[in-house]
Parts: structure tokens; C-alpha cells; sequence
């Protein structure tokens, strides 16, 4: 089996590291990679993962070709922009096996407003919010959450490399936030719109789910820190560590099945959306 993995960063590096100890995988090439994935080797045939750094991962239509004139057997994307791109509806056209979700299931990673309202729209337990696409209406209802339940969480709508997220507990908060989202663009077209949400508190879980036409795959429930700073403090970042632990698993999968995910796969029904791939419902206990 010939494999091509998209990514370059810690998630990339173990996930072909994993692929290279089945015995079927007799060939990876990683792009843009790097020099450490470089040194694993495959254990069916002791070959090292072969690299491609000049492809250009967000065409989508170059990769297809790439992975078509080599054969390969399955296309695994890490980066993001891949999936923007509409990478999984091309490889699938192609009759290339892709292990992610289309363009249009993407959006439940590429855009919050996108999850926000898909989420209302079939009842599924999210925070209070609202989409704004103006400064003044984003700022006006984020000081009315403010007001109401003593902070708010200003979101740019695209993924920013999860750095798109403030927690603002204070006038000069909102007023930072919304100003570096939406005027000062620090996150690009993310910036075009912000989903404004209550502030739960809690503890929060990271999920995830491996997702078919018909059946959701629950993995080991892992937590993640985001923030920069010991303490939850500091700036939301894309992720500074996490760990998994089998004492976070027990009731909470039943619950998320039940009350999310379960509901999740009939409303994607209900819109004709068939997702493949990673599911990754970011949940917050408040009980």
C-alpha cells in the first residue's frame, strides 16, 4: 500500500511514524515533510519515508495529479488549507481513497459561523452566540454577553490556525479583540466575520471521532492546553501540549454520543452531507 501524507508539523511526524509500523504500508512520501520524518523507516520493508518538499500543497489539482501518476494507494491530509482547497472531492472524483472530509464537510473545521448555525439548526448543545460581520454589531452584542455572564469569547470565523480566539473578561478586552479580527486582519479572511459566544467555564475536553457514511469511531478523550501561559493564561495558541488519560473516558463518551455526536450524524443526514474523516468536537463540562 503507497501513501501520501500532506504536513510538515509534530501531527504529520506521528502520523506517518504510526503508518510506517503496518506491515501492508510498503511506501510513504510525505510533503512537504521534514528531515526527521526522513529517518523513519518502514517496518515491512525497512525503506525510509521518501519526500516531496516542492509540491504545492494548496493546489489542490497539482496533488491530485502527483498522486494519481504514483499510483497511491490512499492520500492522508494534515494540513488545513487541503482541505479548503476541495483536495478530498478531487482525490474521490479521481478514484483516489482520501482520508478526510469533502470541501462542504469541511467547514465544520474551516468556519465557525458555519458550525455555529449548524449547530442551532439542530439543536445541538453550543454556547449562546451570534455571527456579526460588522465591527459595531460584533462589538455591541459582545459587551452585551459581557454584561450578562461576566465575559465573552470573540472567534474569527476561519480556523486561523487555532489562534483565533479570545477570551475577554473587560470593555478594553472586546475592543482589542474585534479590533485586531476584523480591522487590523491578523488572521487574514478569517477576519471577514467573528462568531461572539458566551463564556462557559469549566473543563474542557478535546474529542475526537473517526467518521463514515454510517458509523462514528470515538478515540480516547485527550486534554488539551491552548493557552500560552501556566495557569490557563495568556493568548489562545494552536495548541502548547496535551495528554490522554483513561480516567477522562468513563460516561463521558456515552454523554457525546448521545447529546452531540449522535444528533451531529442525523442533521448531517438531513443536509445530504456525507463526512469522511476526523471529527474533532472541542466540548467544555460545566456541571
Amino acid at each position: 500500500m503507497k501513501i501520501l501524507v500532506i504536513g510538515s508539523r509534530g501531527s504529520a511526524h506521528g502520523i506517518v511514524r504510526k503508518l510506517a509500523q503496518s506491515k501492508e504500508v510498503t511506501e510513504i512520501c510525505v510533503t512537504p515533510g521534514s528531515d526527521a520524518m526522513q529517518l523513519i523507516r518502514l517496518v515491512s520493508n525497512e525503506e525510509p519515508v521518501g519526500r516531496m518538499d516542492l509540491l504545492e500543497v494548496n493546489n489542490a489539482k497539482k496533488v491530485v495529479e502527483y498522486a494519481f501518476s504514483g499510483s497511491y494507494d490512499l492520500v492522508v491530509p494534515i494540513h488545513e488549507s487541503c482541505l479548503e482547497t476541495g483536495l478530498g472531492d478531487m482525490c474521490r472524483k479521481c478514484g483516489i481513497p482520501f482520508a478526510g472530509p469533502c470541501r462542504r464537510g469541511a467547514n465544520f473545521e474551516l468556519s465557525k459561523t458555519y458550525t455555529q448555525e449548524f449547530s442551532e439548526r439542530h439543536k445541538l448543545p453550543i454556547a449562546t452566540g451570534r455571527v456579526h460581520q460588522t465591527i459595531g454589531g460584533a462589538r455591541d452584542y459582545a459587551l452585551k454577553l459581557l454584561k450578562g455572564f461576566g465575559g465573552c469569547v470573540v472567534k474569527a470565523d476561519g480556523s486561523a490556525r487555532g489562534k483565533g480566539v479570545y477570551v475577554c473578561r473587560s470593555y478594553a478586552d472586546v475592543g482589542e479583540s474585534i479590533q485586531e479580527i476584523m480591522k487590523e486582519r491578523r488572521f487574514g479572511d478569517s477576519g471577514n466575520a467573528v462568531v461572539i459566544q458566551e463564556l462557559l467555564t469549566g473543563h474542557e475536553r478535546s474529542l475526537h471521532y473517526l467518521c463514515d457514511a454510517t458509523v462514528q469511531i470515538p478515540l480516547p478523550i485527550s486534554v488539551d492546553y491552548k493557552r500560552l501561559l501556566d495557569g490557563d493564561k495568556g493568548p489562545q495558541t494552536g495548541g502548547m501540549g496535551c495528554y490522554t488519560a483513561p480516567s477522562h473516558n468513563y460516561g463521558l463518551i456515552t454523554v457525546a454520543n448521545d447529546s452531540i455526536v449522535g444528533p451531529w450524524h442525523v442533521g448531517c443526514q438531513d443536509e445530504e452531507l456525507l463526512y469522511r474523516g476526523i471529527l474533532y468536537p472541542g466540548i467544555m463540562i460545566v456541571a
